[in-house]
């Protein structure tokens, strides 16, 4: 004779079962790497921010397309661009004889105001000579050539015109065996009758 079960039986079976399927569809979810297969979990399949740095190799990623040239300054490399260390660049007031304006430890050259505004240059090394080339300007057409050779310690005033000059561009080498070159370009700059002063920019 069929007996029916009992409340609390019905509730044990229900519970068996859902325990069973439950236990059987995870089993059927949880599978390791070695299950998937290559290239077929598309990004579609991956939860949105779940992925970050400790699951992705970012050096096999490869450079953002708006930041393929993240590494560039107006498109420089930054091998082409100069060091601020082989520029140089100062200003001294030409009434004033004598004065530094810039000082270049590489080639030993320094550049001093000279009487009449004129440029003095100074080797301040004491075993090489340094050749100096170049053009001056006063007032056009007056171009002026350059071309002196300072012994160690020797001091030369460059003279183009009787009053001074207005522009020079000069590249300074030393010889022997630390060899080094300096290009530089000095200007005159008028502020008034009373105030003159010279500017001079170096490259190494």
């Amino acid at each position: 004779m069929f007996r029916r079960p009992s409340p609390a039986m019905t509730v044990a079976i229900c519970a068996l079962f859902l325990s069973l399927f439950t236990a059987g569809g995870v089993a059927r979810t949880l599978i390791s790497g070695s299950q998937i297969k290559s290239r077929t979990i598309t990004g579609r399949n991956v939860k949105k921010d779940a992925l970050g740095g400790v699951e992705i190799a970012e050096s096999k990623l490869g450079a953002v397309p708006r930041a393929a040239t993240a590494d560039r300054l107006g498109g420089l490399r930054a091998a082409d661009l100069l060091r601020a260390d082989r520029v140089l660049s100062g200003t001294a007031s030409s009434s004033a004889e004598d004065r530094l304006i810039v000082s270049d430890p590489a080639t030993g050259l320094a550049v001093l105001t000279g009487p009449s505004s004129r440029l003095r240059l100074k080797n301040t090394g004491t075993t090489d000579s340094l050749e100096v080339h170049g053009l001056g300007y006063f007032v056009a057409p007056n171009i002026y050539p350059i071309s002196q050779t300072l012994a160690p310690g020797a001091v030369a005033d460059l003279v183009f015109d009787a009053t001074g000059f207005t522009y020079a561009q000069l590249l300074v080498t030393r010889s022997g065996a630390a060899s080094a070159r300096l290009d530089v370009s000095c200007s005159l700059r008028f502020a008034s009758n009373d105030d003159q002063a010279i500017s001079c920019l170096g490259v190494r």
